[in-house]
């Protein structure tokens, strides 16, 4: 999931390498307008006042998940954060994970932070390759070009080599990883 409020991104973006490359007309701290970008989980955020926008992208295998995990049956992805919540949602905005053309996916739509979670190795191995082959990955890809926090926390051990390697390429790139 992918959530950003001024008092957290406040903290999470002033990185040197963040002041570095960016110049004071297009930092975020300066906008009138907060935005966050979620993945999976992001209902929770749905009555934080600090929380302007979640656009959700559920993976193939996060339905599977959900079905499973939840027993909500896959229907529309577009009602999910309503069946998840029981109610309906205004800030939750579902996007398709095969959607690369969608608005995160280019560094003109101005969202402050994009946490990945779960992230999978496949998704670490897709970003730290700058291999864009889906929303996740693309939308993760503008993130580190566009100077911007990515979170990406790693769901899969124990790790091997490449899961090691990926992970350091990610970080080379700008990402945080967690566990």
């Amino acid at each position: 999931m992918f959530l950003t409020w001024p008092e957290a991104a406040a903290r999470l973006n002033e990185s040197r390498y963040y002041a570095a490359t960016r110049t004071n007309h297009h930092r975020w701290c300066d906008r009138s307008e907060w935005r966050a970008f979620g993945a999976e989980g992001a209902g929770a955020f749905d009555d934080d006042a600090r929380v302007v926008r979640v656009h959700l992208v559920v993976t193939e295998t996060g339905q599977r998940l959900i079905a499973e995990e939840l027993g909500l049956a896959s229907g529309d992805s577009k009602q999910l954060p309503s069946r998840i919540l029981g109610r309906p949602t205004n800030k939750i905005e579902i996007l398709p994970n095969k959607d690369v053309g969608a608005s995160i996916a280019s560094g003109s739509c101005e969202v402050d932070s994009m946490l990945v979670i779960p992230c999978s190795m496949s998704t670490l191995a897709a970003v730290a390759n700058g291999a864009s082959d889906d929303l996740i990955a693309r939308a993760a890809d503008v993130m580190l070009k566009e100077g911007r926090k990515l979170v990406l926390c790693i769901r899969d051990t124990p790790f091997n080599h490449i899961h090691l390697g990926n992970m350091m390429r990610a970080q080379q790139a700008g990402a945080l990883s967690c566990r």
